[in-house]
């Protein structure tokens, strides 16, 4: 089970919007294991024209995120982020936070969790 769930959300708490596009997400929520809130983390690669997915990717990885929720997360995010380990789980929506227990209902559901 992940340590650290980063979800890419609208806003800077639980019940903000999943954003739909992991790169271009205003905010990233961090949860911890049991799905409790830890941080908010405004995203300074949001503006970008080309590259945000992969700086972002980065920026969570450095953070500690074991598993990334949002709408959607392009390729090459994706790979950056499997890459590293960190699990993706797309699509996601509605508030951040019952975003993230749905996932761990499912994780804990799985063989070895």
């Amino acid at each position: 089970m992940p340590d650290v769930i980063a979800v890419a959300a609208a806003g800077p708490d639980p019940g903000s919007p999943v954003e739909p596009v992991i790169g271009r997400a205003d905010y990233f929520l961090f949860f911890d294991a049991r799905g409790a809130f830890v941080r908010a983390q405004a995203n300074p690669h949001r503006d970008l024209s080309q590259g945000s997915g992969t700086l972002v990717a980065r920026m969570l990885i450095e953070a500690g995120a074991r598993a990334v929720l949002g709408g959607n997360v392009g390729p090459k995010a994706a790979l950056a982020l499997r890459g590293a380990g960190v699990s993706v789980s797309c699509p996601h929506q509605g508030p951040a936070g019952e975003a993230v227990a749905r996932f761990l209902a499912v994780e804990r559901d799985l063989p070895g969790a």
